[in-house]
């Protein structure tokens, strides 16, 4: 049996109240609330905390991981995913050129969904830009309708809180609790210890962890099997891969339950019109780890990016800028403020800003807010293709 129909196999018996789920290093247990009343009485569990999504989650530094062992498991659904031994359906290309691919799987289990597309002018490093930025990923993936970090555990690797998208009355929103994780590999095939520029395959992953979490009001908790994708770099593009699967907790309606698959599924393409018609948003290199970054923030309309980090170490870092598509006149910084603000000096230089923070600045926080130097008018609320 295969790492995906193990997992599925217990969150099947599970949804069904005949038994408990196991995910590698995580278990699970389903048990009705009347049992969970009687175990938190009897003191065997502890009462479900409260969600706290905090504006700096890693405040005194990036955290210690305690959900490695997720992400790896994670990583090893994703290889076995991409091997050759599943069953997949083939759905054909889309109209957005995205060739779908799915494994059926009994409800309240998605199918295992498989998207594949091409995104040219790229690199993987941006397009894990595109992916990683939450408030840029809003512009694409259209079923997710909020998400938020808990806790960083470094720049790449945080415990998230997320929404998708309920359909009116016939299908609740859910929510979930995970850990998103990164792999890169150089040009030499080498696994690095963080994607760079240079990086040519970067793999981005989500997966459920069980933090003890209640679900919040009007939602319900929904269980991420796998959320990932694979960044491929060929020629001057990349080849982007999503692989997916997710138990909803409680059945829905079929075609309901295709219309999720296959709009998952779809997104990449999406992903792909975001690219032409806005670019990249900005990201970070930073090398040296100058940085414990809390806070970074894009607005669609504006194109305005706000980012918030803290000083770990004096030296340089840089910011990148995609003035082929997003900045082709530059940018202006319009807010530079925070206890470390006055230790940061800043060179606009081709395609990106180059920072450096001094001495003084190590331990305190800065904010940096810019935008297009070509800033348009405010647009009216129904503005947007997305």
């Amino acid at each position: 049996m295969s790492a995906f129909a193990s997992i599925c196999s217990r969150l099947v018996a599970a949804a069904s109240g005949s038994g408990s789920s196991t995910s590698g290093a995580t278990t699970q247990h389903y048990i009705s609330e009347d049992k969970a009343e009687e175990a938190y009485i009897d003191g065997d569990l502890e009462p479900p905390k409260e969600l706290h999504l905090p504006l700096r989650p890693a405040e005194h530094g990036y955290h210690p991981n305690p959900y490695t062992r997720d992400a790896q498991l994670g990583f090893e659904l994703l290889d076995d995913a991409l091997g050759p031994h599943q069953p997949w359906e083939d759905h054909g290309v889309t109209s957005d050129g995205v060739h779908v691919r799915m494994v059926p799987a009994p409800q309240p289990l998605l199918p295992l969904m498989y998207g594949k597309t091409y995104v040219p002018n790229v690199s993987a490093i941006q397009v894990l830009a595109c992916i990683h930025v939450a408030s840029f990923r809003l512009i694409w993936d259209s079923r997710i309708g909020s998400a938020g970090i808990i806790q960083r555990f470094s720049h790449y690797w945080h415990h998230f809180y997320i929404v998708w998208r309920g359909i009116m009355h016939i299908y609740a929103p859910r929510d979930a609790i995970g850990v998103q994780a990164t792999r890169s590999y150089g040009p030499d095939g080498q696994l690095q210890y963080r994607p760079t520029a240079d990086s040519q395959v970067i793999d981005i992953c989500w997966t459920n962890v069980d933090a003890n979490i209640a679900p919040q009001e009007d939602k319900v908790r929904a269980h991420i099997i796998l959320g990932s994708y694979r960044i491929e770099q060929a020629g001057d593009g990349c080849n982007v891969t999503f692989i997916g699967q997710a138990s909803l907790a409680e059945k829905g309606p079929a075609y309901i339950v295709r219309r999720i698959a296959t709009e998952q599924c779809e997104t990449i393409g999406r992903l792909r019109t975001a690219v032409e018609h806005f670019g990249v948003p900005p990201y970070i290199l930073d090398e040296r780890e100058i940085l414990v970054m809390q806070l970074q923030q894009f607005l669609a309309e504006t194109r305005k990016t706000t980012l918030r980090a803290h000083v770990s170490q004096p030296g340089s870092f840089t910011l990148v800028l995609d003035k082929k598509r997003m900045y082709p006149s530059g940018v202006t910084i319009s807010l530079v403020e925070g206890e470390g603000a006055s230790s940061l000096s800043l060179r606009e230089n081709a395609d990106r800003l180059e920072l450096s923070v001094d001495a003084a600045g190590v331990g305190k926080e800065f904010c940096i807010e810019f935008e297009p130097r070509d800033k348009e008018p405010e647009p009216s609320a129904g503005t947007g293709w997305w």
